[in-house]
């Protein structure tokens, strides 16, 4: 009972933790990492040592070792060593959820249980999103971000969450699949967050959230996938003007009426090619950790205000060099293979979507962090950790 209550509070609390206090008044001692060091006891009380090995544990061992790499290498030339531990310890500490409930979950009805908890998390923040849109008007163009934040940033962390758990969900419609809830409610919960990620007015969350539909129709909902093309060839007449202006403002006309990239899109383009030319070039073993806002600045026109990378390959290419790029792309290859093994070897319906639905959800991070950095970011990530040990688990059952 511990153990269900805990983890639920823990899958609850990440992606929502801006609502709740964050510091306990004692330095290093916060909410989350109480709540892991519970979920952590429990692990050592009920770890056996024939317990079988988690899938990726290699991979996410060797992106330990190569993010660990990248801390040390910061360590000369840094000017905030705290700020880097932090994000080495955030690397590990909820990437380390998935060895946890991976070893702790043993019983189907458990998995199934969080599975819903899951779902239902994702319920409440379309709500939040519909409820804080809705105050500011569906004329307004005022981007949402629910409990991610109030800034420009924060939606596009809503649009990258939002975007992650919807393949799933719509699978589970697809199948008809009762065993984690009704269909018509992951249907329901579909929509509301389509709603929801239109008003963050994340292009990068459209597109995946495109893509990953497109494949869900592709195999055995040819109709459905025809409706969709229809759709976007009328978009015009059904999408909310807001959303087609967020759209259309992607290219932009300049001075000489010709047709450009709006500011925000250039710049991401000017910052991954200086970060190549100046840092990766010049470091092909990295940076360092935590080092590219500070080593990419002098490199930067003025009118670029962001110092964020916003692409993770780049990010972490830059900061761990060659072999963290090689680690990054074997991470993500292998937990698709995984959810491709699933998908073809699974004798049940259920699990069998858990699987192809897994592998449409690892396409999501991918498309997520091309034209953001979310990877690092514990609120996105922390429950995706958890859905991977929770369907490799449940897999194995």
């Amino acid at each position: 009972m511990l153990k269900k209550i805990l983890l639920t509070v823990i899958i609850i609390y990440i992606p929502n933790s801006l609502h709740f206090p964050a510091s306990l008044g004692l330095p290093g001692l916060n909410v989350f990492n109480l709540l892991f060091a519970g979920l952590l006891f429990i692990y050592f009380k009920t770890k056996k040592n024939d317990d079988p090995k988690s899938p990726l544990s290699g991979n996410i061992k060797f992106y330990y070792f190569i993010s660990f790499i990248a801390l040390i290498i910061s360590i000369p030339v840094t000017s905030h060593l705290v700020d880097n531990i932090t994000i080495f310890k955030n690397i590990v500490i909820y990437s380390s959820l998935y060895f946890l409930v991976y070893s702790i979950c043993d019983n189907e009805e458990d998995i199934e249980y969080f599975i819903k908890v899951i779902y239902f998390v994702v319920f409440l923040m379309c709500v939040e999103i519909i409820r804080e849109k809705l105050a500011f008007g569906l004329g307004s163009s005022k981007r949402v971000a629910g409990a991610f934040g109030q800034d420009e940033s924060a939606a596009n962390y809503a649009g990258v969450y939002l975007s992650i758990f919807l393949p799933l969900l719509l699978k589970n419609y697809l199948y008809k699949c009762e065993k984690f809830t009704k269909p018509i409610f992951t249907l329901g919960i579909f929509f509301m967050g389509v709603f929801s990620i239109f008003y963050t007015y994340s292009r990068q969350s459209y597109l995946s959230l495109l893509i990953t539909s497109t494949l869900n129709f592709s195999k055995k909902h040819k109709f459905l996938l025809v409706i969709l093309v229809i759709l976007l060839f009328n978009s015009s007449v059904w999408l909310p003007n807001t959303v087609l202006q967020r759209i259309e403002g992607t290219q932009v006309e300049n001075s000489e009426g010709e047709e450009e990239l709006d500011e925000s899109s250039e710049s991401r383009f000017v910052i991954w090619q200086a970060a190549y030319d100046n840092l990766i070039l010049e470091n092909p073993l990295g940076i360092g950790l935590n080092e590219f806002k500070t080593r990419i600045d002098p490199y930067m026109p003025e009118w670029i205000h962001a110092r964020d990378a916003h692409n993770t390959f780049v990010l972490i290419t830059t900061e761990s060099g060659i072999f963290g790029f090689i680690a990054f792309i074997l991470l993500l290859i292998r937990m698709y293979y995984v959810g491709g093994v699933i998908k073809r070897d699974a004798q049940l319906d259920h699990v069998k979507m858990l699987g192809e639905g897994y592998q449409l959800t690892i396409m999501a991070v991918v498309l997520g962090n091309i034209y953001s950095s979310t990877f690092y970011s514990p609120e996105i990530m922390g429950n995706f950790w958890i859905l991977s040990a929770l369907i490799k688990k449940y897999y194995l059952l």
